[in-house]
């Protein structure tokens, strides 16, 4: 019986994990545009890198054009 709860546990932690994964994924890489509210996809890196995070990607919205970063 306590097998069966610690490997619950476990499970629900590893889904856990994958669900914050998977939101953090969504953060960095679909933004909306700023002006219109379409939704971007694949954005091009720049080369910069903020101190100690995730590099900053330059994104088009493919709707009205307008340019914007992370």
């Amino acid at each position: 019986m306590e097998d069966m709860f610690y490997a619950i546990i476990g499970l629900a932690f590893i889904i856990t994990l994958a669900v914050l994964a998977q939101k953090r994924r969504n953060k960095h890489f679909t933004k909306k545009c700023p002006k219109c509210g379409y939704p971007t996809v694949h954005p091009k890196p720049t080369g910069l890198k903020y101190t100690g995070g995730c590099p900053c990607y330059d994104y088009k919205c493919p709707q009205c054009g307008h340019k914007f970063y992370n």
